[in-house]
């Protein structure tokens, strides 16, 4: 069982988000998502992740420019983009690169490590086990108390790179660019 102060020790440090945004898409994989809903303590190793970046990503929501719901997206690195899809579905988004620079990594699944007792093998669904709503749009990872990420030095034996889901929407290139990253243990049906 992990303790809230050891994980503490060792959450990421904020440069970390002041990266290119394939590299930290890359090496968010292994990385424990710390959540500490109502004083419980809930850890995911993030399993799979995928980029957008900037506003010719047609992929992303920054190619519409800056709008209420994406415009967290410009600021600061290492603070939550959550938002809602088809009104039903909440999906967390971490904000990377410098500031003024839309860019984003989805995380898409998680492998349960303490405290999760429903499958997180998918963005809504870690997003349902976290309590993750719009609420937490601008939440600072860096800071917070309540949601963090913990390096533990566990790295994934292999990572695999696809295509990313769910955007038939984009036109080529970006619906074929291989931006989605997942960290190849065992099969996440799984988690």
């Amino acid at each position: 069982m992990y303790t809230f102060d050891y994980l503490n020790k060792n959450r990421l440090a904020p440069d970390f988000f002041d990266q290119k945004t394939l590299v930290i898409a890359k090496n968010l994989l292994g990385k424990y998502l710390v959540s500490t809903k109502n004083n419980f303590l809930q850890i995911g190793e993030i399993m799979e992740t995928e980029a957008y970046i900037g506003t010719k990503d047609l992929a992303s929501h920054a190619r519409f420019g800056v709008t209420p719901r994406n415009k967290i997206m410009w600021g600061k690195p290492g603070f939550l983009y959550v938002y809602l899809v088809y009104g039903l579905h909440h999906l967390v988004n971490i904000v990377v690169e410098q500031e003024g620079f839309p860019a984003a990594v989805l995380l898409r699944s998680l492998k349960p490590i303490q405290g999760i007792d429903i499958k997180t093998n998918g963005p809504a669904k870690l997003c349902k086990a976290f309590n993750l709503t719009v609420a937490n749009t601008g939440t600072n990872i860096i800071t917070s108390n309540k949601i963090f990420i913990a390096d533990l030095k566990n790295k994934p034996q292999k990572i695999i790179t696809s295509p990313r889901i769910g955007i038939d929407y984009a036109a080529e290139p970006w619906k074929s660019k291989k931006w989605r990253f997942l960290a190849k243990k065992k099969t996440l049906q799984e988690y």
